[in-house]
């Protein structure tokens, strides 16, 4: 990456001595062009980001897949695609953009982007082992809270619920605040029959204001064994309020689906 920044630093010298004598005019114009033609793959990033933003998603991709086809595009920006990809739900297509850049000579930080996302698109394949595999992998060499979180409920979800928690408990150790890694936390209590532990947790996660409705549906699901149908509404119901995505671990669907329920025997 730094070579290329002397590359690019080097061809603007030489364009500029070469010209600068000749036609200040046509100086500006080479310089704009080679500017543009730089920048070309990340100015059609940031345009499809403008139409993503206002849910033009049709118009959005276009930019998106033009970028992709870009035979000089940054990684980090195709990266960035792949989860654009994982949101829109189409996983194939991102399993694809992924394998491509696996090519390529890549950064920490871009290492680490691309295992996250290649690990959802696993998830996403109903490929457990897998995902949790290339998390481990990262998790020897590379500490993060993001890491932590997704390998966290990857190991909830495989259903060894005391493993689960021995690394649940060090990822809050490793990040205390994390509403993802609370929210992992006390689901694994919820699972283990510890409710109390669990409801603690999930009233300082919800207390956060969290855009992910997982916390609430668990929660609504502890005060039910807990005997507390009321209050497990009122939680599920604010969930509702969230954002969801093909990402999304608790769907909209199934908030509604367990508030009709408990409305149905409220009324018997």
């Amino acid at each position: 990456m730094r070579n290329k920044k002397y590359i690019h630093i080097a061809v603007l010298l030489i364009i500029i001595f070469v010209f600068y004598r000749v036609n200040l005019l046509l100086l500006f114009a080479i310089i704009s062009i080679y500017l543009i033609v730089l920048n070309y793959p990340t100015i059609l990033f940031l345009m499809g980001s403008n139409k993503y933003s206002q849910k033009q998603v049709e118009k959005a991709n276009k930019y998106f897949d033009r970028m992709d086809r870009c035979f000089y595009s940054p990684a980090s920006r195709r990266i960035s695609y792949v989860y654009i990809l994982l949101l829109q739900g189409d996983v194939d297509k991102a399993e694809g953009v992924i394998k491509s850049i696996l090519k390529k000579t890549l950064t920490d930080k871009e290492k680490l982007d691309l295992n996250l996302n290649y690990s959802l698109v696993m998830w996403k394949k109903n490929d457990l082992d897998k995902a949790i595999d290339i998390l481990q992998k990262v998790h020897v060499n590379t500490k993060s809270t993001v890491v932590y979180q997704n390998l966290g409920y990857f190991l909830l979800l495989r259903g060894d619920y005391k493993a689960a928690l021995e690394f649940n408990l060090e990822a809050l150790s490793y990040n205390t605040s994390n509403s993802g890694i609370m929210d992992n936390l006390a689901e694994n209590y919820y699972y283990l029959g510890e409710y109390d532990k669990a409801i603690e947790i999930f009233d300082e996660v919800i207390s956060k204001a969290p855009t992910f409705a997982t916390p609430y549906y668990y929660c609504a699901l502890t005060l039910i064994k807990q005997d507390n149908k009321e209050k497990a509404l009122e939680v599920l119901r604010k969930g509702l309020e969230c954002k969801f995505s093909s990402l999304s671990i608790t769907n909209k669907d199934v908030l509604e689906a367990k508030i009709l329920e408990l409305e149905a025997i409220e009324k018997l």
